[in-house]
This record gives structure tokens, sequence and C-alpha cells, in this order.
């Protein structure tokens, strides 16, 4: 696969274009980690089925927990995934803040 080995980094893949994004990567190989906002109960549960997805497929996720407009929180994140997977090779940018 393409991205065997790469780790990815995707904000807002909770739902809609970020989780297409992170189904893509995931089906190239990538292990994903599915970034999300806990402002809202649902984020959570959407950010878990698209782990779950990726995972049915074969594939390696977690999700992690950050409002991107927060520095420290970015940071955090960050960490939390270079701890599990040991780096980021990919970032997708794609959260959006309404």
């Amino acid at each position: 696969m393409e991205l065997e080995g790469k780790v990815s980094l995707v904000t807002g893949a909770s739902r809609g274009m970020g989780r297409a994004i992170a189904l893509k990567l995931s089906s190239l190989g990538s292990k994903v980690a599915i970034n999300y906002v806990g402002i809202e109960a649902d984020n959570k549960s959407d950010a878990d089925s698209v782990v779950e997805a990726i995972i049915r497929q074969g594939g390696e996720a977690m999700p992690v927990e950050a409002d991107v407009r927060d520095g420290n929180a970015v940071k955090a994140m960050v960490q939390e995934v270079t701890d599990r997977w040991g780096k980021i090779d990919i970032l997708v940018n794609n959260a959006g803040i309404t």
C-alpha cells in the first residue's frame, strides 16, 4: 500500500469531508488519528464511529480530542499521537469552526 507505515492526523475527522479523508488515508495503509472537538457529545460518538469503520477495514485508528483553536490542546493532541505511534507523517488541517 502507498502509505504503509505512515501516520496521519486529520483534524475535523469525525464527519463529512474529514471522515472521507481519514477513511481514504487508511485504505492506502496509513494509521490515522481522528481529531474531534469535544464541545458536543455527538462529536465523540462520530469520531468513535470513524475509528470503528477503519478498524473493520483492517486499519489502525485512534480518536483524539482537541480544539484546534487552542494551542495547548493542539500540543497535547500531537503528543498523544506521537506517544502512541512515534511520529506524524501526514497532517490534514480539515477542521472548520463555525
